[in-house]
């Protein structure tokens, strides 16, 4: 039985960090040893949620936030604790985890050290010369979506990993039944992510003042936790539409609220993207950036696929789904379920799960 340490940069409950839970419960790292190392407390929510699923989780620096303080001190703290248990695989998670865990691994001599890519674009230009300079140290690579893979590959290695691999971090059972909704007028839509620059929550809050100037009201939910929202908070009121934009904060399951009717995307870029394959299994109409894994999953035919993301494009995106007939939104809501049902419904996934396991975990 093989022991795997999962070095993940911080316990926030972000895109990775919950794609992580979602591995732990459908079974995937079920036969090995796993253990979480997380680099930094982060804000802690995923601590709780590992401690219900009864995984051993070591935090190494007790700081909510990354530091060069905090990762230095983390580092060095990984490189005992590798050297003292000895596990047979790294799985390395976002960017500070895996450039420190590659080396780490490397010095140790780990015999398995995978690199666990969730995003198309890393944020910092450092960050990819020092993806590049340790690519070598890397044995096998995951992706959560073909176009992870197709951009961390091109970009972040100076030679392709022996075996890489797509890891589909989220499965999905039937989809509930959808009713035609005939009036979409009283429009209330809802965002999901932490409130970070790359989620381009401005862009949104940009449309909504955009269409109240053209006599047209819509709220808009975004729901979140992050660094950001008061900034956020802040162009609302500037912009004079505080009244029309809400924080209701995180919500787990936004995407059961009733209340929402339009699922809305605006995102510089992404990963594979939970919340929006979320909206489209729901049936929830849905409004999206063509970043990431998007445009592997959503088209025309089940969502409004933008073609830029601009203030004035989301606004008239908003406009077409306002006065587009009932029996169009329902189309496009019904094609949204059954693409998601054909690439990540649940049997689907522990096929492919079942496959990577065996060749590379058990």
């Amino acid at each position: 039985m093989k022991t795997i340490f999962y070095v993940i940069t911080a316990l926030n409950r972000g895109g990775a960090e919950i794609g992580l839970k979602k591995l732990i419960e459908s079974g995937f790292y079920d036969g090995c040893i796993l253990s979480v190392i997380s680099l930094v407390a982060g804000s802690g929510e995923l601590l709780e949620e590992l401690d219900r699923l009864n995984v051993r989780t070591i935090v190494l620096v007790s700081r909510k936030r990354p530091s060069m303080y905090s990762m230095a001190a983390a580092s060095i703290r990984l490189l005992r604790l590798v050297r003292l248990k000895a596990p047979d695989v790294l799985i390395l998670s976002l960017p500070q985890a895996n450039i420190i865990g590659r080396i780490v691994g490397s010095l140790c001599g780990v015999s398995t050290i995978i690199s666990f890519e969730h995003n198309t674009k890393l944020t910092k230009l450092a960050y990819k010369y020092l993806f590049l300079a340790t690519s070598p140290l890397v044995d096998v690579a995951f992706f959560d979506c073909t176009e992870t893979a197709r951009s961390a590959l091109t970009n972040y290695y100076l030679r392709r990993p022996l075996r890489h691999y797509v890891v589909p971090l989220i499965s999905f059972n039937a989809s509930p039944e959808l009713e035609v909704i005939p009036d979409y007028s009283k429009l209330r839509i809802v965002m999901a992510g932490r409130f970070t620059d790359v989620k381009n929550h401005i862009v949104a809050i940009e449309a909504v003042s955009a269409l109240k100037k053209r006599e047209v009201y819509v709220e808009l939910h975004i729901c979140g936790e992050g660094h950001l929202k008061d900034a956020l908070l802040k162009h609302c009121q500037n912009l004079g539409v505080a009244d029309q934009v809400f924080f209701p904060g995180f919500v787990g399951d936004w995407y059961n609220q009733p209340r929402f009717n339009c699922f809305l995307l605006t995102s510089k870029h992404e990963g594979l993207c939970f919340v929006a394959l979320e909206a489209l299994w729901k049936g929830i109409p849905a409004i999206l950036a063509p970043v990431g894994g998007v445009p592997g999953y959503a088209n025309c035919n089940n969502a409004i696929v933008l073609t830029e993301t601009t203030p004035s494009s989301v606004a008239q995106a908003i406009v077409e789904l306002i006065h587009a007939g009932p029996d169009i939104i329902y189309a496009r809501r019904k094609a949204g379920q059954v693409v998601v049902q054909q690439k990540f419904g649940a049997s689907a996934v522990k096929l492919e799960h079942e496959k990577i396991r065996k060749e590379v975990l058990l």
